[in-house]
């Protein structure tokens, strides 16, 4: 399958919180995670392809007739794009837009690795070059989280959404959850691997430290909020990936852990799966309190009659 890419229409750097600058940076800095491959076509092999995979059987949920062939989906700040991995191999003409070229190109060889199609656009999401009403879906994960001003990527995401698409928003807030409550194993595990590397038994973490990037504490309400505001009709609103994430390194860009470590892992969260299906049969066992998920999930569909 061809692979289309353009390149590049905003390449700005200059700070702004959403942070254009930051987010480019932090790839560079960790440039063999951004070169991590996490879609995974049959059983996942690593704690972040079980989440995607996971997440993505989510979203079909509120996809219905969208399951189509040539119907486009749009993923604003979609790094490497592991999410429209799915959305292309179900059919999606996906569209990936970021700011850093340099990301996208990692995107491209991912899709082209998989033998799957996309369109590569290098543009801000706050002023995106599409006309209105050109999506059925727009998904992103991790995106408004960094964003002060939030209701700015939303109005631009829905402004570009054709009436009876689905914006699918997975947030990633600064706040208690799953992953705060096991952080003393994350501690622990970076204590360890930072004696290891001492002894150079393993290889340290990196000369350039990860960059901190902002991040808000919402929760579901303001964005639902900003939403309701525009029109939307929420179908979902609450917590997702209800297992926590375990690295010597979790801060963005995620560090995995050895191979077989990162199995073992898959091999135990997937028993808590098959657990919180008996336990909660109506819903899928990756969905979850908002107080209890390590992410927030919104989604919001653009009414017929606009």
């Amino acid at each position: 399958m061809r692979t289309y890419a353009f390149f590049c229409m905003h390449q700005d750097k200059t700070g702004v919180t959403g942070s254009i600058g930051a987010f480019d940076d932090s790839w560079k800095i960790r440039a063999h995670e951004a070169r991590q491959n996490y879609y995974a076509v049959g059983a996942p092999t690593n704690q972040i392809m079980m989440s995607f995979k996971n997440q993505w059987e989510v979203y079909r949920r509120f996809l219905g007739a969208a399951q189509a062939l040539g119907l486009r989906s749009l993923e604003p700040g979609s790094g490497r794009g592991s999410i429209s991995c799915y959305f292309a191999a179900a059919g999606f003409d996906a569209y990936l837009l970021d700011t850093s070229a340099e990301i996208l190109r990692v995107a491209e060889d991912i899709f082209r690795e998989n033998g799957l199609s996309a369109r590569f656009v290098c543009a801000d999401c706050l002023a995106m070059p599409f006309p209105d009403g050109f999506f059925d879906t727009v998904v992103h994960c991790g995106l408004l989280e960094h964003f002060e001003d939030y209701r700015a990527p939303l109005v631009e995401q829905w402004r570009v959404l054709k009436p009876g698409g689905v914006i699918i928003a997975t947030i990633v807030p600064e706040k208690r959850s799953v992953q705060t409550l096991f952080s003393f194993v994350n501690r622990g595990l970076a204590a360890v691997h930072r004696v290891l590397a001492r002894i150079g038994m393993v290889r340290s973490v990196g000369k350039e430290e990860k960059k901190s990037l902002y991040r808000s504490s919402h929760g579901s309400s303001p964005y639902v909020a900003a939403l309701t505001a525009l029109g939307a009709r929420i179908e979902y609103q609450g917590g997702i990936f209800p297992v926590p994430s375990f690295s010597y390194s979790p801060a963005f860009p995620f560090t995995l852990m050895p191979r077989p470590i990162e199995r073992a892992l898959v091999f135990l969260w997937s028993g808590v799966l098959v657990l919180r299906r008996l336990l909660w049969p109506r819903r899928h066992p990756w969905m979850c309190s908002e107080k209890w998920g390590q992410h927030v999930l919104v989604v919001a569909r653009k009414p017929l009659s606009v």
